[in-house]
């Protein structure tokens, strides 16, 4: 797979590429829904206020890879003490999920069955960094255009055209598709994680605030950011794993980071885990209605472009496409200078 690339001090400009511009013409069109439909909300429960069960603490993400499966990473699995080195597997019974578009309600929540934590998963190292979350009740993904499953990377996957969403700093929801670039290990290299992790993706990391470029490491170890799907050519490449701080910084790069609100992480590569992902979902999957194996693979559409629903014709009344006229002009203007952008710079 290819992992190269050049870092970028500021990559504002690299947040519009023709990919995530596709993606943000689907946001407008659907009058601004931004939620990705693969994308979960993994969430802790309030032992405190358990009649909250929306609001409770968000943990991490995940990627919904079938309907009963959803891929995020083991550290996010743990809970930490990272003053003293100690940390634990978290049972079932302590999280769960909401999926699909996360302004409205009722949420689509899951309850969680199963944890599968790989068994090479090093918590200091973070290597084998994956975990795969078995539910309850299926996702249904053949009747809802909120929700939608990732398909796996083979070796054909190329590593360009990425993006990831995170999540937001004053709400519940994720960001705008973000694209990324794979860049060369080094820039990752932390604690000789480069040849322990060589298998991964070293790639750009937002921040959410300027502030967020002082952040001790111990902190950005329990971003909630962790499991975000990195996502290459529709196919999901990683999950995001680490993400390397910039409290070291120099005056002069600290000032960059304030602007730009760049840095870099790791994500853990699934290309080199598939088999393992495929050996748990076969294994342990329920049996179908007629009594025969389910299938490893949905047999639904996975996620790749566009939905259906947003170049379908609304319903008439439907408030879905916007139809004011200057918006529409002032949009096709920045996607043409986006396109003629990208093609210069080729």
């Amino acid at each position: 797979m290819e992992k190269s690339g050049k870092l970028i001090k500021n990559n504002k400009m690299k947040l519009l590429t023709p990919s995530v511009v596709v993606l943000l013409l689907t946001i407008f069109v659907t009058n601004g829904h931004a939620e990705p439909p693969y994308q979960v909300s993994i969430r802790l429960y309030d032992n405190f206020n358990s009649g909250a069960v929306a609001d409770s603490f968000v943990l991490c993400s995940g990627a919904i890879i079938h309907p009963f499966f959803v891929l995020t990473t083991a550290h996010c699995m743990h809970s930490h003490i990272f003053s003293q080195g100690i940390s634990r597997p978290l049972s079932p019974n302590m999280i769960y999920l909401v999926a699909g578009n996360l302004t409205n309600r009722p949420l689509t929540v899951k309850y969680v069955n199963g944890i599968f934590i790989h068994n090479n998963y090093n918590d200091s190292t973070y290597e084998d960094d994956i975990a795969l979350l078995k539910l309850e009740q299926p996702f249904d993904l053949k009747n809802s255009n909120d929700l939608k499953w990732l398909e796996l990377p083979d070796n054909t996957t190329r590593a360009n055209h990425c993006f990831v969403s995170l999540n937001r700093p004053s709400s519940k929801e994720f960001t705008l598709p973000l694209s990324v670039t794979i860049l060369d290990h080094w820039f990752c290299d932390q604690k000789n994680w480069s040849t322990l992790r060589k298998d991964d993706y070293c790639a750009d990391y937002y921040f959410n605030d300027n502030f967020m470029c002082s952040v001790p490491e111990n902190q950005l170890k329990s971003s909630n950011d962790r499991g975000a799907p990195l996502i290459c050519n529709y196919r999901l490449v990683g999950l995001l794993s680490a993400i390397k701080p910039r409290g070291n910084d120099t005056e002069t790069t600290s000032a960059a980071c304030a602007e730009s609100l760049n840095t870099v992480a790791y994500y853990t590569s699934v290309t080199t885990h598939v088999k393992w992902i495929h050996s748990i979902i076969g294994i342990n999957l329920p049996a179908s209605a007629d009594g025969k194996p389910a299938p490893i693979v949905p047999d639904s559409p996975p996620y790749q472009a566009p939905p259906a629903y947003t170049t379908a014709k609304p319903p008439k009344g439907s408030s879905a496409v916007r139809n004011n006229l200057s918006e529409i002009i002032l949009l096709l203007a920045v996607v043409t200078w986006v396109f003629a952008h990208h093609s210069m710079s080729n």
